[in-house]
């Protein structure tokens, strides 16, 4: 029975991670982009602290909506969201297109569905361990409020 319990309990060893810490499940990397949100302290290299982590989902949901601008497939996005020079992009790859159900190479359409899958592979990549620890409902708040910036 102990047993039984201890298997339902959630893995929640993301907590632990780097980038839930700094309130950024993307992982986003520190660059010259002015995010709504970025903490007044950040470390020189890394991932970007935001201030809250519906700040950084919403960072993570205006990165996918730029990069659905310049992209269509999951090879393209992901060849420049985790480069080889940092990960195994390859395996980023596959792993992405099998949690969305999609070829690396297939078109994709950049509505909400598709921007709320995507991070929520990317998020169960970066930081998840497998899964992602948000609802879809946050996730849609983070999709809507990246609507309405640039």
């Amino acid at each position: 029975m102990a047993q039984d319990i201890a298997a339902a309990k959630p893995d929640e060893r993301y907590k632990e991670t780097v980038g839930y810490k700094r309130n950024n499940p993307g992982n986003l990397m520190v660059q010259g982009i002015a995010y709504s949100g970025k903490a007044n302290i950040q470390q020189p290299t890394g991932p970007v602290t935001f201030i809250t982590m519906a700040k950084g989902l919403r960072a993570l949901a205006m990165d996918v909506k730029m990069k659905g601008k310049r992209f269509t497939t999951i090879t393209q996005i992901l060849t420049e969201y985790a480069p080889s020079s940092e990960n195994d992009t390859k395996g980023y790859i596959a792993y992405v297109g099998k949690k969305i159900g999609k070829g690396a190479t297939d078109k994709l359409t950049f509505d909400d569905k598709t921007s709320i899958a995507l991070m929520q592979a990317i998020i169960a990549m970066e930081i998840g361990y497998g899964t992602c620890p948000f609802t879809e409902a946050e996730l849609q708040t983070a999709v809507t409020a990246a609507k309405t910036s640039e």
